[in-house]
């Protein structure tokens, strides 16, 4: 819908409809060549006779373009620019994309679609967090997650552990996991102090910006229907024992998953919706999911000058956890260690299998709910009282309730060998209100040679959780709630944060070749300190279209560089501290039955945000006509004012607090590159792939000494200068020729989690209606702790090659050392340490639309499908290097230590979509 095709000698021509269809009248007769063109596609000629007095059908199929300079995108709040005026980079997924996924996350789903972007998911378990970084940590206390916009709406992001909350173990709830996947236009993800600069105090780890469709463009109604049914298998490529698959996954679970979704237009009402319902009876005990989803979306002109848009989302979310990582009764603990006194591939059939329905009993009895009720909404004015000026004002909301249960019986208690006592209920609730309020005008001018897009505004937001958490103690079996318990008690946490901003951003540009990009923003926020006013980010960049020049179109043929653009860019952006932090606390509390005080955070009265300072310098080439494109950038981000949650000397008796006195530096190269192989009518052959590098360092701790980060103590995460944020620290174990321990090097560099180089690979392949698509990741240089084998050495099955052994014994020197109690393995740190390179393949998929001749009548389109998820991984780790539990309340240990926790599973999944 919406393409132009005109005829080229001619100059005549036509826009096509809603369903594709164009007619061009009063052509001449004899030989004439039709041009198509879409934003975002490839443009393509076709040449035909044209009969005298009669009529030609010409059917055309665009492509997608790999780097179309004209597709608009939105980099500021709420206005679009020409991607050629872009000074920075900007990616964007779109919503077929996302939808080719099979998956329900919405970071599952942009997994090796972000380019130059590092999405692992934390664990396998339903709803847990995941990790998002693209250019390396910039902060030692803040999470690496991009700050989230759905139609321009600010919403709940957090991927750590709530205070207060319940963990089941490398599985803390993520507010990202359960934003609706459904009904995406496309998604846009902006890096860089350079390009996040005009979202100010929060935009440090760059904007994930999502945006719905609403049905424009879209004449006729249209209705489609979606099922995909699937076949879920646990993935135990990484475990130690050939049987624990069989002990704790019951393969195959069956998935399904229905989708109606719909867009039109009726008496100059535009619409879309989409309701999704989704279950899935999981792999492993005890991560049942049942998810609904419902998306609308409407726009209307109700005035000439004024255009109102508004959309709504609900999602209910209902998913069980088992218990994993460091608890005594979960089915992984046989892992790492003996069952009753054998290696579990040794017992004998019987024996395993009484086992195995005894654990998964225990199992079974564990019960861990959360629920999550999610509501989002956007509204939108738009008023255009001239063609050159547009004012839009925009509010929204994104309220979510989580609450879990967890129920822990007499019979539960019995089953896993515990000594029996009272049940007991701790219900936890967080409720998270989200308040966005903003607005801008933009202005678009020209004279003589230069043009002027002109963008002001401003952005209010304010967030409040609210979390309580209450222990029932001595209940009886059966009971569903607190009520019947012999003792009670609560606890509760509130945390509120208001921020407003206004901006200013000038493009200019010069002969359409050359752009000038000024901006600068300044915010206030509840959470700096008091003697901090208002915070200013500017920003500054230029590109340069070299092939817009004619100098250049005379020295080299378009068919050789079709395209070069030069751009080098200045910003800054920011991350502000938690909020309270700059306030001086006393925490009261009970003591022997009366009211008690003691000191908490000392405050801070200069608390102000870390400070993120961003140079980058890079190029866009195109090649062949666009048949090979490159995009190169070569970045330096340096955050100052880092904030660390670091201890004062301990003569002065505080407790630690968060202060500006750090300095972290992240630089890197960033490339990415599409190759068309193959391109013809009827099929073609794409090959995407992209690689970054990293280098990061604390360059500065300021008044504060080497910190520990988390972890643990004998082999923790650090923070101090000279060394990556988080780099592992612990004791390195020497050895002599024979494999045997002979010192120690203590307090040694043992590894670094963040990796030197990562990347994605995409292979997609067309014929006629059957099109295939491969995307994969990949990882080189990081570190991780096998923390499993620490506990499988202590019980006599250390993992083949962990320690040295040359002369072939039975017993590695360094393992008879250990028994004998000369060594610790406190001291044996390092031997722990693996390297975490990686391949992993996502998705597989295949898909095969009908021809339309073949179609029944009223049916508009038929597609069926099929799609493996993570089918393949190739690890150098003894452990999965992506699932080492979600980051840390720091944000920062996130993908250092492998414990115990299950991998994503393997999902067969079938896809019939009907539209009508």
């Amino acid at each position: 819908p919406g393409a132009t095709v005109q005829i080229v000698d001619e100059g005549s021509g036509a826009a096509s409809d809603a369903e594709g269809q164009y007619r061009i009248t009063g052509v001449p007769a004899g030989e004439q060549t039709l041009r198509v063109s879409f934003v975002g596609f490839r443009a393509t000629e076709r040449t035909v006779n044209v009969p005298a007095g009669g009529t030609v059908r010409v059917n055309f199929e665009l492509q997608p373009e790999a780097r179309e300079l004209e597709e608009v995108v939105v980099t500021g709040q709420g206005s679009g620019v020409e991607r050629e005026r872009l000074s920075t980079t900007a990616q964007t997924v779109s919503g077929d994309e996302l939808e080719a996924v099979p998956t329900n996350r919405l970071e599952g789903a942009l997994q090796s679609q972000l380019d130059n972007t590092q999405i692992r998911l934390g664990s396998g378990q339903p709803g847990s967090s995941a990790q998002i970084r693209s250019r390396g940590p910039v902060s030692a206390d803040g999470v690496t997650t991009p700050v989230i916009y759905v139609d321009g709406v600010r919403v709940d992001n957090r991927v750590t552990g709530s205070p207060l909350d319940l963990e089941t173990g490398g599985a803390r709830t993520s507010s990202i996991a359960d934003i609706p996947t459904g009904n995406i236009e496309r998604v846009e993800f902006v890096k860089g102090g350079a390009a996040t600069t005009l979202y100010g105090s929060d935009a440090a780890n760059g904007v994930l910006q999502i945006f719905t469709k609403d049905g424009s463009g879209v004449e006729n109604n249209q209705l489609n229907f979606e099922t995909r049914l699937g076949a879920e298998y646990g993935t135990d490529d990484f475990f130690r024992f050939d049987r624990t698959g069989e002990l704790i996954f019951e393969n195959p679970a069956f998935t399904q998953e229905y989708k109606l979704s719909g867009a039109g237009s009726a008496g100059g009402l535009n619409y879309s919706f989409s309701g999704k319902m989704y279950e899935n009876n999981a792999a492993r005990i005890n991560n049942e999911n049942i998810r609904y989803n419902l998306n609308t979306k409407v726009s209307a002109t109700p005035l000439e000058d004024l255009q109102y848009t508004g959309s709504l989302k609900f999602v209910h979310d209902r998913y069980d956890r088992a218990i994993e990582a460091n608890f005594t009764s979960t089915l992984l603990r046989f892992e790492t260690g003996r069952l009753l006194g054998q290696q579990i591939d040794s017992l004998d059939a019987e024996t395993f299998n009484s086992v195995k329905d005894s654990l998964q009993r225990g199992d079974e009895l564990y019960q861990n709910e959360t629920r999550i009720r999610r509501f989002q909404t956007s509204q939108t004015l738009r008023y255009n009282p001239i063609q050159s000026l547009n004012v839009r004002l925009q509010g929204g909301v994104d309220y979510r309730v989580e609450n879990t249960k967890r129920r822990s019986t007499n019979q539960y208690q019995r089953q896993i060998g515990a000594l029996p006592t009272e049940g007991g209920l701790t219900d936890f609730t967080r409720d998270f209100l989200g308040l966005t309020l903003s607005g801008n005008a933009n202005h678009e001018a020209s004279w003589r040679f230069l043009d002027f897009k002109t963008d002001v505004g401003f952005q209010i937001f304010r967030d409040e959780t609210k979390i309580v958490r209450i222990n029932g103690d001595d209940l009886p079996d059966g009971s569903q709630t607190i009520n019947s318990a012999g003792e009670t008690t609560a606890s509760d946490f509130i945390e509120q944060l208001a921020q407003w901003g206004i901006y200013a951003k000038e493009n200019i540009g010069f002969g359409d070749r050359f752009f000038l990009d000024l901006g600068i923003r300044g915010d206030e926020n509840s959470a700096f300190g008091e003697e901090i006013g208002t915070e200013w980010y500017p920003s500054i960049g230029a590109s340069y279209i070299l092939t817009e020049e004619p100098f250049i179109e005379d020295a080299i043929p378009t068919g050789v560089i079709s395209n070069l653009k030069l751009r080098g860019s200045y910003g800054e952006a920011g991350n502000f501290p938690t909020p309270f932090a700059n306030q001086r606390l006393i925490n009261a509390g009970a003591f022997l039955g009366a009211l008690s005080y003691q000191f908490a955070e000392p405050g801070d009265p200069n608390l102000g945000p870390e400070r993120v300072e961003t140079w980058e310098v890079g190029a866009n080439i195109g090649l062949f006509s666009d048949r090979v494109t490159f995009q190169v950038t070569r970045y330096n981000e340096t955050t100052t004012d880092a904030i660390f949650d670091a201890p004062f000397s301990p003569s002065t008796g505080l407790a630690n607090q968060e202060r500006n006195i750090g300095e972290i530096e992240n630089k890197g190269w960033e490339l990415s590159s599409d190759f068309a192989i193959l391109e013809q009518p009827e099929y073609s052959l794409n090959l995407s792939a992209s690689l970054n590098t990293l280098d990061n360092e604390v360059v500065d701790n300021g008044p504060a000494p080497e910190f520990f980060n988390g972890g643990f103590t004998f082999l923790g995460s650090f923070v101090g200068e000279g060394n990556p944020v988080g780099y592992l620290r612990g004791d390195q174990p020497q050895y002599n020729e024979d494999g045997e321990i002979t010192g120690f090097e203590r307090n040694a560099f043992l590894g670094d989690p963040n990796p030197d180089q990562f990347g994605s690979i995409s292979l997609s392949g067309r014929y006629k209606g059957l099109s295939v698509r491969a995307t994969a990741d990949y990882q080189l240089g990081a570190q991780g702790v096998a923390t499993n084998d620490v506990l499988r050495t202590l019980s006599g099955f250390p993992d083949e090659g962990r320690f040295p052994n040359p002369n072939n014994l039975d017993v590695a020197p360094a393992v008879q050392q250990l028994a004998a109690g000369e060594v610790s393995f406190f001291d044996l740190a390092g031997a722990w340490v693996e390297d975490t390179n990686y391949l992993k393949v996502r998705t597989i998929s295949l898909n095969y639309r009908l021809p339309e001749s073949l179609l029944p009548r009223r049916v508009r389109s038929l597609r069926v499908g099929a799609s493996a998820r993570n089918p393949f991984n190739f690890v150098e780790s003894g452990f999965d290097p992506e699932v080492t539990g979600s980051e840390s309340a720091a944000g920062t240990v996130g993908g250092v230590f492998g414990y115990r926790t299950i991998s994503p599973p393997r999902r067969f999944t079938f896809t019939l979509n009907i539209g009508i």
